[in-house]
């Protein structure tokens, strides 16, 4: 006798049929039953009612290939009900059906070339598939081993279609996930087939190694007891016609009474706004009441929201973007949009708002910037590519440190995000000054009797007179030091060192030069004119306000490249510049 003559027979309440029918399909039974449950304990007591509810209902079976996947249907729903009753939550309550996910089908054969190579595999697979939550295990389970459509899983469970799919997506993505990351860590590939045909070899395989209880088995007599159990109940409900009528008025009191709970607690949760724009820095909220208004106060107490964002680094707070939202309340769903955007550029600080400086002197511009930073992430760096456009600033610098005028220097700061930030400073490079030309006089001189007061030592005025002689003459020194080597020849001419001399005029302004600082003068003495760029004029005092001194100011007016001319003319007591005076003897 074939399937479809036990299950002909078993229609008809006999024993041996339903018996010969509960051993053909308990094994396979079984393995779902254990898959969606876990324990072998629960399992069995899911078994057992699942072929209660199946004994009783077998005349809406048409053959032996369509019961075990109508029976199967009932084993999940029967699972699911069971799950319930243990208090655990199911994330299968959560309908979606306005979620038009694409299922595609994957299910193709899948023959390993070589089977044995596999089992690492597939112990590997069914730990994943274990540890998905109940809901999506259960669809899983039914799709990829039942062969089910998503309509079919849908009305075995009793819920829309679009969850069935929303549940298999996220089942998919964990497996497609945790497969990768297996294959990455053991440097294996599982098949050169699609992940999804592994799976249904998987399960396939798994459901032929399943071994059942001893307590399972028709010998122990449980089917046994269960056939005569339904035969009595499905006699007893086909004579009883008044039970008929009880059942049929009890189903629609609950209906209607149904009806009115279901309009109570439905709709009740309405969405503010449909996009929340949140300040890019800013914890997000988690309380329902932001997002949602509720009909009942004690449904937002109850909600839940969930937002899918991401982590950056240490920071709780999402990067720039867009991310979806959800407040949850039992069946009930609410969807938003959480826009994060950033407004707040970044701060530049600088020490000064206008720099002057002298030509030639150096100029290094980001020394005038104390800081440049940006709200969140705190400072930012210098680039040195001008181009750039994020996470930097770069100073744009036109001044010319040699060429005296007015200029502008740019700093450009942008944040992580795009941001900018300008701010710029006046920069003015003064020019040089020049020293003052002495008054050029005869080269012939004939100085009016000499002050007593400025005759100093027969040195002084032995330096004087060397001074003097040299007056009229051309030289070959160098022009831009004709004054000071006009005084070292003036102190060699009398017999001295001019060692002492040249150590001032370089150490002038650093403290060295005090030992040969005089604050009166006397004939013989070197003045020194400087500014703050250093010594820019020597001379030496012959007495009655006159000085001998070599050269012209600059390069350009001497008459012959290298060489200058010793002359006579009044010292300049009263120089913008400061004027000193030094005994070298």
């Amino acid at each position: 006798m074939n399937e479809n003559q036990w299950l002909e027979k078993a229609k008809q309440n006999d024993e041996e049929a339903i018996t010969q029918l509960i051993e053909l399909t308990q094994h396979n039974a079984y393995f779902v039953a254990k898959r969606y449950v876990k324990k072998d304990s629960d399992a069995e007591d899911v078994l057992q009612e699942s072929y209660i509810k199946a004994l009783a209902n077998l005349d809406k079976v048409k053959d032996h290939e369509h019961f075990i996947k109508w029976f199967h249907c009932i084993v999940a729903n029967t699972s699911k009900d069971f799950l319930k009753k243990k208090n655990l939550m199911l994330f299968s309550d959560i309908s979606d059906e306005n979620n038009d996910i694409e299922i595609e089908d994957t299910r193709i054969e899948f023959v390993p070339d070589q089977a044995h190579n596999y089992k690492e595999q597939q112990r590997m697979v069914m730990e994943i598939i274990d540890r998905l939550p109940d809901d999506q295990r259960m669809c899983l389970i039914m799709y990829y081993y039942d062969q089910l459509n998503g309509k079919e899983i849908a009305e075995a469970l009793q819920i829309p279609e679009a969850t069935v799919k929303s549940r298999l997506k996220y089942a998919k993505n964990k497996l497609v996930y945790e497969v990768e990351a297996y294959e990455k860590a053991n440097d294996v590939k599982l098949h050169s087939s699609a992940v999804f045909s592994f799976v249904a070899y998987v399960l396939m395989q798994e459901a032929k190694d399943c071994k059942l209880p001893n307590t399972c088995k028709i010998s122990n007599g449980i089917y046994e007891h269960l056939s005569k159990q339904v035969k009595k109940e499905r006699i007893g409900f086909i004579r009883t016609t008044g039970f008929k009528w009880l059942i049929t008025a009890t189903v629609a009191i609950f209906g209607v009474l149904g009806y009115f709970i279901w309009q109570y607690e439905s709709d009740l949760m309405t969405l503010k706004k449909s996009t929340i724009t949140v300040e890019y820095g800013t914890e997000f909220s988690f309380k329902p009441s932001d997002y949602v208004q509720c009909k009942r106060e004690r449904v937002c107490e109850l909600a839940e929201v969930t937002i899918d964002f991401k982590k950056v680094k240490d920071r709780s707070y999402a990067e720039v973007g867009t991310y979806e939202g959800r407040v949850i309340h039992r069946n009930e769903e609410e969807k938003f949009n959480v826009s994060v955007k950033d407004t707040k550029k970044p701060t530049i600080e600088l020490k000064k708002d206008k720099i002057t400086f002298t030509e030639g002197e150096a100029f290094e511009p980001s020394k005038n910037i104390k800081s440049v930073k940006d709200p969140v992430d705190g400072n930012i760096k210098e680039r040195k590519d001008k181009s750039i456009v994020k996470n930097g600033y770069i100073i744009k610098n036109t001044v010319d440190k040699n060429k005296p005028g007015n200029y502008t220097v740019r700093v450009l700061a942008y944040d992580k995000n795009g941001n900018k930030t300008e701010k710029s400073y006046a920069v003015t490079v003064k020019k040089k000054p020049k020293p003052k030309q002495a008054v050029k006089t005869q080269n012939t001189f004939s100085a009016p009797s000499i002050k007593r007061s400025e005759v100093g030592s027969s040195t002084g005025v032995a330096v004087a007179n060397a001074a003097k002689k040299l007056v009229g003459k051309s030289s070959v020194w160098y022009a831009e030091a004709s004054c000071i080597n006009t005084a070292a020849a003036a102190m060699e001419g009398a017999g001295l060192n001019s060692d002492q001399l040249y150590k001032a005029y370089h150490d002038l302004g650093k403290g060295n030069y005090k030992k040969y600082e005089v604050s009166s003068l006397k004939i013989g003495d070197v003045i020194m004119y400087y500014s703050t760029l250093g010594v820019y004029h020597t001379c030496v005092y012959i007495g009655n306000g006159m000085a001998v001194h070599g050269g012209f100011p600059h390069v350009a007016e001497v008459p012959q490249e290298g060489m200058v001319t010793v002359q006579i003319s009044t010292y300049n007591c009263a120089a913008a510049s400061e004027v000193k005076f030094f005994r070298f003897w």
